[in-house]
C-alpha cells in the first residue's frame, strides 16, 4: 500500500513536469478563429471581414488572444473575449468599433480633431486610450472609464 501510494506521488509529479512546459507553449500558439472565446468571434463578425483574419494565436501568459487582419489590423482580446486593443495604420478604424467607446470621448475627438482618424484604441483598467493619426506626429489622449478627458501625449 504504500509503495503504491509512492508510486503515485512520482507518476502525478512527472506529469506535472511534464504538462507544465507545455502550457508555457502555447503561448504564441496558433489557433483557428472558432478557438476564440465566442465573445471575440461575435465582435469579429460584427465589426470585421472574418475572412481577412490571416493569424489567431495565443497572447502574453495564456491571458489574450491576437488576431490579424490582411489589411495590417491587429486586434487584442481578453480570455473572456472582450476587446483591449484594436489597432489600425493602414485603414480608418471602423465606426462600427469607434461607437463602442463612450460617447463623450467620440464628441471630444469631434470637437477636437474634426476630420482626424484613430489608429489605435486600447481599453485598459483605467479607462480608455485613443492615438490619433494628426501628422507628422500622433496623438495619445487618455480618458477615464466614464470618457472624461484626462490627458494628451505627442509621439514626436
Amino acid at each position: 500500500m504504500k509503495k503504491r501510494k509512492v508510486n503515485l506521488i512520482w507518476v502525478t509529479a512527472l506529469a506535472a513536469l511534464l504538462v507544465f512546459p507545455l502550457s508555457l507553449n502555447a503561448q504564441g500558439k496558433r489557433i483557428a478563429v472558432n478557438q476564440l472565446p465566442k465573445k471575440a468571434v461575435t465582435f469579429l463578425t460584427k465589426h470585421v471581414d472574418v475572412t481577412s483574419v490571416t493569424q489567431c494565436k495565443i497572447g502574453d501568459r495564456n491571458r489574450s488572444y491576437e488576431v490579424d487582419l490582411s489589411n495590417g489590423t491587429e486586434i487584442e482580446f481578453d480570455v473572456a473575449g472582450e476587446w483591449t486593443e484594436f489597432e489600425s495604420e493602414k485603414v480608418p478604424i471602423p465606426s462600427s468599433v469607434m461607437v463602442l467607446l463612450p460617447s463623450t470621448v467620440n464628441r471630444y475627438i469631434e470637437m477636437n480633431y474634426p476630420g482626424i482618424d484613430a489608429s489605435k484604441l486600447e481599453r485598459t483598467r483605467s479607462g480608455y486610450e485613443v492615438t490619433l493619426k494628426t501628422e507628422p506626429y500622433k496623438t495619445e489622449l487618455k480618458f477615464n472609464k466614464k470618457g472624461v478627458f484626462k490627458s494628451k501625449e505627442i509621439d514626436r
